[in-house]
């Protein structure tokens, strides 16, 4: 019986390796991905990101809290959702070997016997590299930014100096302590009641609320209670603000450039010319004028007319103009801050105060009458300008119907598509329908006829 020699599996090659390597499936997704943040500097090491409601619709919202500093809010800048992005979030770069044994040196030295010479730190003392999600990279899904920007404790207080009608902090429009003001505010949340032990963070509440509120002297204690139009009023103040600083380029184009934009009405531009001497003569006409002259006035100078005539053409260019009495495409400048400062405090009212609370401004603080004229005034305009179009498009296919060539045209075309159409029908039909097409039906009833109402 013949023996067979084995053979020695043969190594794998690089391209076996690579294609095993690219074949390995990426790793699931994280339920809860990490977020990238941007805190302000110099805060208190007792700095924590906490969960307070929202003061718009009471909805537990992240916030950080610095005792020293005050409250901070975060304020999420993301990519376009038609143009995707990512983070790619990396730890440090490694220190170099020589570095590393002069550390580890120092740290042995600071030590101490305890500890041995030539022992590094202890373990729970190093930062576990392994333990982190990101000690070899991380890729997130979006590009999400969240900075932290300052807030104003005016803002937190309100929901507890307003609660809506109903709720069981509710007692009318009475005068209270600041102390009763906060412990509803407490209520709301169990890290409410962890900040206002700071006294910072108290007094500060107190600063603000003196400045909406009523107050009375009731036994040596101060009681307050909201002023809505006290509050309207420090609402305008950080409304001019903003508008003194300037609104954001989104926020003006949207809600500034576009509501006073002057509307444009297309009309036909007409050129007059005055020619005059005799016609019946082309050597006496200047050569601008046999140019720009139309073929009535060239029928005119066949007739050897010597008078003087006015020659109008009117040419297919289109300008946008604006119609007789129209302002200018530039609103004034007391119009145009107006709608600053109402947009300004459209966005604060309906961000920062709550739902309940309605925030109008009175005459007295502040009158936006002229801008609402100014904007009847353009809707009005709008409208014209939209007839007018209207009215263009029409009379242009009013001209089209009227050439008879195109017309015949038309008329030709429809009756050969209709012939067509009858003959493909008939093509389709059976002997016997061709058959009782030939048949003579006069004087005789339908069949709809024996089957009608007795």
């Amino acid at each position: 019986m013949r023996k067979t020699r084995s053979s020695k599996a043969s190594r794998p090659s690089a391209e076996d390796s690579s294609i095993s390597t690219s074949s390995i499936p990426p790793p699931e997704s994280d339920e809860n991905p990490p977020k990238l943040f941007i805190l302000p500097k110099e805060t208190s090491p007792e700095a924590r990101i906490v969960t307070l409601p929202n003061p718009r619709n009471s909805a537990p919202t992240r916030y950080y809290f610095c005792p020293e500093r005050g409250v901070y809010e975060f304020t999420k800048i993301a990519a376009p959702k038609g143009s995707p992005r990512s983070w790619l979030l990396a730890p440090p770069q490694a220190q170099p070997p020589a570095k590393k044994a002069i550390d580890a040196a120092a740290s042995s030295e600071q030590s101490g016997s305890s500890t041995g010479p030539g022992s590094d730190a202890p373990a729970e003392t190093r930062p576990s590299e392994h333990g982190s999600i990101l000690s070899k990279g991380y890729t997130t899904r979006s590009a999400d930014l969240f900075v932290a920007t300052p807030l104003d404790p005016l803002f937190l207080i309100v929901p507890a100096l307003a609660p809506a009608p109903g709720s069981e902090s509710s007692s009318g429009h009475l005068f209270l302590s600041d102390d009763d003001h906060f412990d509803a505010l407490a209520s709301t949340s169990r890290h409410y009641g962890i900040m206002l032990q700071n006294p910072r963070l108290r007094a500060a509440f107190k600063a603000r609320m003196g400045v909406v509120c009523d107050t009375v002297d009731a036994g040596g204690d101060c009681m307050y209670r909201l002023s809505v139009e006290k509050l309207m009023r420090e609402l305008l103040r950080k409304a001019s603000e903003v508008v003194d600083s300037g609104l954001p380029m989104s926020l003006e184009e949207r809600f500034v450039g576009k509501v006073l934009e002057a509307p444009a009405v297309c009309v036909k531009r007409e050129e007059n010319l005055a020619v005059a001497g005799p016609l019946e003569q082309e050597d006496g006409i200047p050569q601008d004028t046999i140019k720009t002259q139309t073929p009535a006035t060239e029928s005119r100078t066949d007739s050897q007319a010597s008078t003087t005539s006015t020659v109008t053409t009117a040419t297919d260019i289109t300008e946008p103009c604006t119609p007789p009495g129209a302002p200018p495409s530039s609103a004034p400048a007391s119009i145009v801050r107006l709608l600053r400062l109402r947009t300004a405090l459209a966005y604060i009212t309906t961000t920062y105060t709550p739902a309940h609370l309605a925030l109008f401004p009175q005459p007295s603080l502040i009158d936006f009458t002229p801008l609402t004229e100014h904007l009847t005034h353009l809707a009005s305009l709008r409208e014209e300008a939209f007839e007018s179009r209207s009215f263009g498009n029409f009379s242009r296919k009013r001209a089209l119907d009227g050439d008879e060539e195109s017309e015949e045209l038309r008329a030709e075309k429809k009756r050969k598509k209709e012939e067509e159409e009858e003959k493909k029908k008939r093509a389709g039909e059976s002997r016997a329908i061709k058959g009782l097409r030939k048949v003579d039906v006069r004087g005789m009833k339908k069949l709809s006829d024996f089957f009608g109402r007795t």
